[in-house]
């Protein structure tokens, strides 16, 4: 969606739960521009420049950060990541959105942890494939790919598509401090390619915790929250996230 106003109940039910495990938990919520109006790598400059505002502006240490996600937001935060690791690749991005100048180095700028709800990994992929039971398909998926990418760049591009980053060596650089939390559905469109990414992320030797949840659909945690039966169920996969940041942060 974009937009951290549509967002903002997930966001307040995520803070109060947040308040359960930590003194003093804040979100910082990123509205950045959406394609296909804007293409990549507009966004992950805002990503950056968001990043490098609560670094040197607010001064928040980066082992205290938690990077987070859902679909489209899950790959800007993975394309963050290798962004943060390997800045002037291609020599895309402006240099003072790289981070302030007193960080030397990729392993001082890593946030604590990355969770991931559903991530886009790989913008087109033939893994990508329709299920009865997800409100995602693959064409339209793959049309929005090429919207975000413009006519200029690629889908195939590992930044903008970190699913076609299979460097081994640049996402061990890329990793954030604690690893990753990544939860999707088993019926959604994603499924397979996040698999694969949690693979390879699990190959290169890079913490991941992964929760595939048995007939789930795409972002259930965020969508569940508007349409679950109960108040219980509106919440769980909130309540499953909050908990896999406690378990790995709380001591951060």
């Amino acid at each position: 969606m974009g937009s951290s106003y549509f967002y903002l109940e997930f966001l307040l039910v995520v803070l109060s739960l947040l308040r359960s495990k930590f003194s003093n938990p804040a979100i910082f919520a990123l509205d950045y521009s959406l394609a296909p109006e804007i293409s990549f790598p507009s966004q992950v400059e805002q990503a950056l420049d968001g990043y490098n505002y609560l670094l040197a502006t607010k001064n928040v240490p980066p082992s205290c950060i938690c990077i987070a996600g859902d679909s489209a937001g899950g790959t800007i935060m993975l394309s963050l990541l290798l962004r943060l690791a390997r800045p002037n690749v291609d020599g895309r991005v402006s240099g003072e959105l790289n981070g302030d100048p007193k960080i030397v180095s990729s392993k001082s700028n890593k946030p604590g942890m990355a969770c991931l709800i559903s991530p886009w990994a790989t913008l087109v992929s033939p893994a990508h494939r329709d299920t009865d039971s997800d409100y995602l398909d693959a064409f339209r998926l793959h049309v929005f790919a090429h919207g975000y990418v413009g006519r200029k760049g690629s889908v195939f591009d590992p930044v903008a598509s970190p699913g076609n980053c299979k460097d081994v060596d640049w996402w061990r650089e890329a990793a954030p401090l604690k690893g990753f939390a990544i939860s999707y559905g088993s019926e959604e469109v994603l499924a397979c390619d996040i698999r694969d990414l949690v693979g390879l992320l699990h190959d290169s030797g890079i913490s991941v915790v992964a929760d595939e949840d048995e007939g789930g659909v795409h972002a259930w945690p965020v969508a569940g929250l508007f349409l679950g039966s109960t108040k219980e169920s509106r919440v769980i996969g909130v309540r499953k996230m909050v908990d896999r940041i406690a378990g790995l942060m709380v001591d951060a």
